[in-house]
């Protein structure tokens, strides 16, 4: 007898860990996967914004909507993606990222939190979402517009010869076409709100943005013709801008209003 009881007791642990090896073996679900990034936007993106504008009080309130949430995230997802052989040691980091961005912004040593916490974790989920097939993720790829359209600003200055400038302003086309190019199609992408959460407010307030970047590139298109150095270099510092207020519209500052 007890050696059967020994064996049923081998068999159950068997079955047991066959059944944990092949939940853990399933693919992660995209969607879901998606929806619990953009939750963890709607904390994280005011965080990065009001401790890069220093304010403390603000900031602890969005550690307060952020920690519980990446929590959660990590709770959820910890060893539940072995097809990305970083993932596990990727949530660690931001694991770390967050105690310590906590401490900071509880000492009011706010660009640290920004600079050395925060940013870098943002970071982390973005290159998260780009190795599990999230590239169609719209705070990505409006954070990504926002990048190359402030070193398409900073390319050109007052500061440069007048004989280099036409050659500064070619080199700078095809960063421009891609810009375009991309948020062309960033506009033709129907938002999936079931996964976003955006408010229709906020959602009009996006078109209107969207519209405002129409206008600039169309400013920018004009000025490359004429190859009028200070309309181009104008042009090329108000697109930064316009992302920057695209890409907060994916926060929820709302929450933080209401304490």
């Amino acid at each position: 007898m007890r050696t059967i009881n020994h064996w049923i007791i081998l068999s159950l642990a068997a079955l047991l860990l066959l059944t944990q090896c092949k939940e853990a073996a399933k693919p992660i679900d995209k969607k879901a996967l998606t929806k619990d990034m953009a939750a963890i936007d709607k904390a994280l993106i005011p965080a990065l914004y009001l401790t890069s504008i220093d304010k403390q009080f603000s900031s602890l309130e969005a550690m307060s909507q952020l920690t519980p949430q990446i929590n959660h995230f990590i709770q959820k997802y910890e060893h539940k993606n072995p097809t990305d052989k970083q993932w596990d040691r990727d949530l660690d980091n931001i694991k770390s990222k967050l105690k310590y961005a906590n401490q900071h912004v509880r000492a009011n040593q706010l660009k640290q939190a920004n600079i050395q916490d925060l940013d870098p974790m943002s970071t982390i989920f973005v290159q998260m979402r780009s190795r599990n097939g999230l590239d169609d993720y719209i705070p990505d790829q409006i954070h990504h517009l926002h990048s190359t359209s402030l070193s398409l600003a900073s390319s050109i200055s007052p500061q440069i010869p007048e004989d280099a400038q036409e050659v500064v302003i070619n080199s700078t086309k095809t960063m421009y076409a891609s810009v375009k190019k991309k948020f062309q199609q960033l506009k033709s992408e129907k938002m999936d709100n079931t996964l976003y959460s955006v408010p229709p407010k906020k959602r009009k307030y996006l078109m209107e943005v969207y519209g405002e970047v129409d206008m600039v590139l169309a400013q920018i298109d004009t000025a490359l013709t004429s190859m009028d150095t200070h309309k181009i270099n104008e042009a090329y510092g108000q697109l930064p801008k316009h992302f920057i207020e695209a890409y907060l519209v994916f926060g929820d500052f709302e929450v933080l209003q209401k304490k």
